[in-house]
């Protein structure tokens, strides 16, 4: 997508606008796919505890 607006567009200030909004987006669907996946690493110090680990070495 970014490529492309650089081609259609030639304009480098606006690829760059555009690689920071899908990096910001990338980073928003990152974290909001961690917290779903693993709750456990934002909870308190004994919330550890509730979860099964499985150490696979």
């Amino acid at each position: 997508m970014q490529i492309l607006v650089l081609i259609l567009t030639r304009n480098y200030v606006l690829y760059l606008i555009t690689q920071i909004l899908f990096i910001f987006g990338e980073n928003i669907t990152k974290a909001y796919y961690s917290q779903k996946w693993y709750p456990f690493i934002k909870g308190k110090k004994g919330d550890l505890a509730k979860y099964k680990i499985i150490v696979l070495s």
